[in-house]
């Protein structure tokens, strides 16, 4: 199963989501986690056993030469490039290292870069599930996930129906913002704000993620109730 971890802003703790899932369903089952954020992303820094000259764009060629292990963790990860040097990998060759790693592994969730970029298109083309992850502390990023949605589905460049919210650091449980999203995506998930988050791996998170990871293994997605009726009578 192939899931990818976006959102069109910066900061939501898209990589915690990423890392924490990882963590849960390897418990389980053979977890890759890819890191695809250029701008830099953060899985050296969350995991400071990697060798970063390990990565996905050093090995593009041979993609399993690029596969780690963190230190006393049962999932595996693939580094991705160093800021600015995406240039130097095709989007072709992000699709056949995607392909290889579907199929060694139960499980690829891939952290994809804060806004699309022509590299992950066809990644979040072959995703079973986006999961979108968003807060509601500020109307921006929801006008943003709009705009976004709206590129997509003009373009063609997924089925929306594959993309899901994911709300994280929930302080209340009334939607607020998000529910002015007018693709009215289904809500799957809720993360509750932490005190003093110790990381991804942190127990109280691994407790809630552990019900994400029983909803992408299940299959059953609640709806956005609030969302449906206010698209039926068109509040």
């Amino acid at each position: 199963m192939l899931i990818s971890i976006f959102s069109p802003k910066g900061g939501v703790g898209k990589t915690t989501v990423t890392l924490a899932l990882a963590e849960s369903l390897s418990k389980n089952h053979r977890v890759l986690a890819l890191e695809l954020d250029f701008s830099p992303g953060d899985f050296i820094s969350l995991l400071p056993s990697l060798d970063p000259k390990k990565n996905i764009l050093t090995y593009k060629h041979d993609i399993l030469s690029a596969v780690q292990r963190p230190q006393g963790k049962n999932f595996d990860v693939v580094v991705g490039g160093y800021p600015g040097e995406d240039r130097y990998i095709k989007r072709e060759d992000i699709t056949r290292c995607v392909e290889i790693l579907k199929f060694k592994y139960e499980y690829v969730i891939v952290d994809i870069q804060p806004g699309i970029v022509e590299l992950v298109v066809d990644v979040l083309q072959q995703s079973d599930k986006v999961l979108v992850v968003a807060e509601e502390n500020f109307i921006t990023p929801v006008a943003r996930i709009n705009a976004l949605l709206d590129w997509v589905q003009v373009n063609n460049l997924s089925d929306l129906r594959n993309f899901v919210f994911i709300r994280n650091k929930v302080t209340n449980k009334e939607l607020v913002y998000i529910d002015k999203v007018k693709h009215s995506l289904k809500l799957v998930h809720d993360v509750p704000f932490y005190k003093k988050l110790k990381g991804y791996d942190d127990k109280r998170l691994q407790k809630n993620i552990r019900k994400l990871a029983g909803v992408l293994q299940n299959g059953t997605f609640r709806e956005n109730k609030k969302s449906f009726f206010r698209r039926i009578f068109n509040i």
